[in-house]
Formats: structure tokens, C-alpha cells, sequence
């Protein structure tokens, strides 16, 4: 039950919007998603720092196959951090606990598409850590996948497949998107990597009978693989837009919760 603690009063099924930070747990798993079920949504964020916490809220990064669920993070390499003291915001620092600085979000809201749900959430970081945040273009070095012909990776005939490791892969009937994002999200070293991953393939429709088995972990290896389908991906300066993130122009009390540990810590 919920609104008093006698265990009395409305239930969950009242409820019609609520969001929650709470301070990170050992018990608890590491994890950030947003789901859609039926009229409400939901975003769950467990164990996250401020920095996960923001890349959620502002990702642009889209999923065709994800409908109103998204688990998709901006990319490490599209937020630049301009602020005094990294550590309380990426999750820990030197003289810090393992939780210290890391939270649990929750929201439920009748809101049920992932837009409409990251909105949401940046209303709530803003009241929770007040960080002055906004999207500029900056020219930066990328990896740049390029196609002499797309005739060679266009979808002809077959049923839909998907299947990728870190060594392999094999795509049919299946946007191109879903190749940069298995390497953002399955390899290790784009992940973290400085440099984002841009589409300039100019593939109208889906890929088609589309297979590689390289290390994907070497962009020099990849960039020798794709040759077959004389394609390219090859580090070069692009203007992109990223997301420049700042210490709260006030100290207030919005911004209590990353200047010291939650209480009981």
C-alpha cells in the first residue's frame, strides 16, 4: 500500500505517476532500461551513476525493432564533461565507496512511449542534480562507415536474421543500424571508445545476406573485412553533435546529492 504506512489507504493499481531516487545497493544488480505495458511506463535504473542516470535520459541513439522498450544509452564519446570533480558523477572517486555515488531511479508514469518517458526523467534529474546540460556541434574524429555500393549489402530475398558475437556476424532483412549497434553495445572497445560510429553508407533499406567473421575488437581488421562489400570504416573528422554536460550554476539544494554521500552512507 501506499500514501500512509498503517498498511492502509490506496494500492499500486491507484497509483498514477510517481518517481523515486534512492542510494545505490550491494545487493542489487547494475542495470538501466524504459518498457512500455499497456497504459503505463516505466524506467528503471539500478545502481547507476549521474552520468548513466543523464545518458539515458538524453539518448538519441533509435531502436526500429524497440517500440515503446529502450535500453540505449548515449554513447560515452557523445557527452563531453565539463565539470570540477568527475568522480561523483561517473560513480565513484578515490577516496569513495563502491555506492557511494551511484543511485536507484525509478518512474512510473501513465506516459508509455520512450520520448515522452525521457522527458520525464530529465524533469527529475534536473530536480535531483540541477547540472546545466545542452546539445552543441563540434567537429571530433569518427568512424566513418562508408559504401561504394550499396547494391552489394541491400536486402533482396530470405527471412529476417540476426546473429552477431564478437568475432562474428550475420544479418539479413535487417536495418543497418543494427550493425553499429551491436558494435556500440556487444564490443568492448567501441563502447568505451572516444570516437563515435556514423552511418554514411546512404542504405535506403534493410541489409541483406550481410556476413563477417573478424575480430571486431580492431578497426584496421574491420576496415580489411568490409572490403568485400567495398565498404569502408576508416577514422576521419565529422561535425557531430554532442551533449555538453556542466556543475549546477548554483549550489542548491538540488545539488546536495552529488556534493556528499545520501545519508546513512
Amino acid at each position: 500500500n501506499i500514501i500512509n504506512d498503517r498498511n492502509e489507504g490506496l494500492s499500486i493499481s491507484d497509483l498514477i505517476e510517481q518517481s523515486t531516487l534512492t542510494r545505490g545497493k550491494d545487493s542489487l544488480w547494475m542495470g538501466q532500461y524504459i518498457r512500455s505495458r499497456g497504459d503505463r511506463g516505466f524506467v528503471t535504473c539500478i545502481n547507476s551513476s549521474v552520468a548513466e542516470l543523464y545518458r539515458l535520459a538524453y539518448s538519441d541513439r533509435k531502436d526500429p525493432a524497440a517500440g515503446g522498450d529502450d535500453e540505449a544509452m548515449l554513447m560515452k564519446s557523445r557527452v563531453i564533461w565539463q565539470t570540477k570533480d568527475s568522480g561523483i558523477y561517473m560513480g565513484s572517486t578515490d577516496n569513495s565507496s563502491q555506492y557511494q555515488y551511484r543511485y536507484n531511479y525509478q518512474l512510473i508514469s501513465p506516459v508509455n512511449t520512450a520520448d515522452g518517458l525521457r522527458e520525464r526523467m530529465k524533469t527529475d534529474l534536473d530536480k535531483y542534480f540541477g547540472l546545466a546540460v545542452h546539445w552543441e556541434k563540434r567537429k571530433a574524429k569518427c568512424f566513418v562507415l562508408r559504401a561504394e555500393d550499396t547494391t552489394l549489402i541491400s536486402y533482396k530475398t530470405g527471412s529476417w536474421k540476426r546473429l552477431m558475437t564478437i568475432s562474428m556476424l550475420s544479418m539479413n532483412k535487417i536495418p543497418m543500424i543494427h550493425f553499429i549497434r551491436g558494435l556500440e553495445d556487444m564490443v568492448g572497445y567501441y563502447y568505451d571508445s572516444p570516437y563515435p560510429i556514423i552511418d554514411e553508407t546512404g542504405l535506403k533499406g534493410d541489409l541483406g545476406d550481410f556476413s563477417l567473421e573478424v575480430d571486431f575488437d580492431d578497426p584496421v581488421l574491420l576496415d580489411k573485412a568490409l572490403a568485400k562489400y567495398k565498404m569502408h570504416f576508416t577514422l576521419e573528422e565529422r561535425e557531430i553533435k554532442v551533449l555538453v554536460i556542466r556543475d549546477p550554476p548554483v549550489r542548491s539544494l538540488q545539488t546536495v546529492l552529488t556534493c556528499q554521500p545520501l545519508a546513512g552512507k
